[in-house]
């Protein structure tokens, strides 16, 4: 039921649907903040105390250990929260904030440094439901929205007709906030940290496998104006736990 609007962050998930997922549970509130080695513990355990009870019904609450990132973005820790509409209004109602509420932000808010904060949503995603990916590499980044459009389009298509499960993907907006001006966020995730390793490797196989999808891909791009599109962010994320 209650919110994290104290901590202060980007994009979302764990287990990701194969192919496009229909479902309205696409939006999400990302929180980047900071704690300290001698107080990982106790934050990990206030966390789950509050939110193994308090969690409003329908959404999922993620905490995340940052792995990798530029000297920009030297975070310790991100909490996402994902739902739909409808449960994430009720999530961040006023009528949310109990007493309960009020002592699990106080004691959290003296461990923690705030870092960002940012609200959007998922436009697709794909994956394996029957596996957990929980090293996932975020990136960030800003394209025009009729560009953004094509972008999407180009991946739904391909990303459906040429699937893949060792990783899962996902994509989506950002509406407000973050680290920076990025209006667009890719999740890719791993079931391993070997995974995240070989995925280079893993896609140049998957290229020479399927000379249909690099033409069409090629095809799809040149339609696509890449010019003014600028790349933001990228970091490594863990998932630690999830309510």
């Amino acid at each position: 039921m209650k919110k994290i609007l104290f901590l202060t962050t980007l994009c979302c998930f764990s287990l990701l649907t194969y192919a496009q997922n229909q479902s309205t549970d696409n939006r999400w509130a990302a929180y980047g903040f900071s704690v300290a080695v001698e107080d990982e513990a106790e934050f990990v355990q206030l966390m789950d105390d509050y939110f193994s009870k308090n969690k409003t019904p329908a959404t999922n609450v993620m905490l995340f250990d940052i792995m990798h990132a530029p000297d920009d973005f030297q975070h310790t820790h991100e909490v996402v929260i994902t739902g739909s509409i409808d449960t994430m209004s009720d999530n961040f109602s006023p009528s949310s904030f109990d007493e309960a509420w009020g002592k699990f932000r106080l004691k959290v808010s003296k461990l923690i440094t705030p870092g960002f904060q940012a609200v959007g949503s998922r436009a697709m995603e794909f994956g394996d439901d029957s596996k957990e990916y929980p090293y996932q590499s975020v990136h960030t980044f800003s394209i025009d929205s009729e560009n953004r459009r094509k972008w999407n389009r180009m991946v739904r298509k391909l990303r459906t007709k040429y699937p893949r499960t060792k990783s899962a993907f996902a994509t989506g907006n950002i509406r407000m906030g973050g680290h920076d001006n990025s209006n667009t966020w890719i999740l890719r995730s791993f079931q391993s940290y070997k995974d995240f390793l070989t995925d280079w490797n893993d896609r140049q196989a998957f290229r020479k496998n399927n000379p249909e999808f690099v033409e069409e891909q090629s095809k799809m791009n040149e339609d696509i104006d890449y010019s003014e599109a600028e790349s933001k962010l990228r970091f490594m994320r863990l998932l630690l736990k999830q309510w």
